[in-house]
C-alpha cells in the first residue's frame, strides 16, 4: 500500500477530538470459551463514529464489544456513562510509541448515548474563551487532526 492510499484509508467523516475519556471495553463470551477480562483505559481520540486507544498490549477482538464511555462532568452536566456496541477495526503496533493503537467503530448506542456524545464532542471543540486562563497540563486537549481538515 502506498503512503497516499494509507492516509486515505484512515479518513473519518467527522473531526477527531483528542480527549482522554475513561472507558471500559466489555468482551462477549463465546461458546465454550471464557470471556476475556474487561479492559479499562482511556481514549486517545474520539469522534461520533468511533475512537482509538493506545495500549501496552493487543486487546483486539473480532466480535462486537460493549464500550462504556465516561463523559466528564462540566458546568450544569453531571458525569455520564454511555454504552455502545462497537467493532474493533484495527490493532497496529507502533515501534515509535512502543504500544498498540486500537481503533473501534461504534455500531449502536444505548438510550440517548449518541446525542450525549455529540454534545460532549461539541463542547470539547469549542474555541477557548478569550481571556480565559489555561490550566497547565489540562487533561483535555481538543484538536482537529490533519485527516479531518478540508482538502486543499
Amino acid at each position: 500500500m502506498q503512503l497516499s492510499q494509507r492516509e486515505n484509508a484512515d479518513r473519518r467523516e467527522r473531526p477527531r477530538v483528542r480527549v482522554q475519556f475513561r472507558l471500559a471495553v466489555v468482551y462477549r463470551q463465546q461458546k465454550g470459551r471464557p470471556a476475556p477480562p474487561t479492559f479499562h483505559g482511556k481514549t486517545h481520540d474520539l469522534c461520533i463514529s468511533g475512537l482509538s486507544l493506545v495500549v501496552d498490549r493487543n486487546i483486539f477482538h473480532e466480535d462486537e464489544v460493549t464500550v462504556l464511555l465516561a463523559l466528564p462532568a462540566r458546568a450544569g452536566v453531571p458525569q455520564t456513562i454511555i454504552a455502545s456496541t462497537a467493532v474493533m477495526s484495527y490493532a497496529l503496533h507502533s515501534t515509535k510509541l512502543k504500544a498498540f493503537r486500537v481503533g473501534m467503530t461504534f455500531s449502536e448506542f444505548g438510550g440517548n448515548g449518541k446525542e450525549l456524545l455529540q454534545a460532549a464532542l461539541a463542547h470539547e471543540l469549542k474555541p477557548a474563551d478569550v481571556g480565559a486562563t489555561e490550566i497547565p497540563g489540562a487533561r483535555f486537549r481538543p484538536y482537529r487532526s490533519r485527516d479531518s481538515q478540508a482538502p486543499g
